[in-house]
């Protein structure tokens, strides 16, 4: 019997491991300035400036290790990735909601925070299970 979850997240992990990889640009295509080929685009209407978050996402607990993948949103929309190195683009003129959860029944180690506008950054993410408090910062 097959495994649907598994079988989701190896495809997810294979993705993610491919975009790290070097591509050829297409004609007429290519990342802004800013952006890399692995860096997810922001996708929501925005003509200004904008600027690289890089997350690391760390997980305390060896029951998540590749069980439950974290939830990244940006400006309350969310992305399923991995855990690790994640980038993503994001404006850089006005304030940003970052948030990042780990879905469970029980409890989500949800943590957010609103970013200023301003130049690029890094910020992790760790979960203490536990308690079920993810922190951000």
């Amino acid at each position: 019997m097959s495994d649907p979850m598994g079988e989701y997240l190896e495809d997810l992990a294979r993705r993610q491991a491919h975009a790290h990889q070097p591509h050829p640009p297409e004609a007429g295509a290519g990342p802004s300035p800013q952006q890399s080929p692995s860096t997810i685009p922001y996708v929501e209407a925005h003509a200004g400036p904008r600027r690289l978050l890089v997350l690391t996402l760390a997980r305390s607990s060896s029951m998540l290790t590749g069980k439950v993948p974290p939830v990244v949103g940006i400006d309350g929309r969310q992305y399923v990735v991995v855990w690790g190195t994640v980038s993503f683009e994001i404006p850089a003129d006005r304030a940003v909601h970052v948030s990042v959860h780990v879905p469970g029944e029980r409890m989500t180690q949800a943590a957010s925070a609103l970013l200023p506008p301003g130049d690029s950054l890094s910020l992790g993410y760790t979960t203490d299970y536990g308690s079920g408090m993810g922190r951000l910062g």
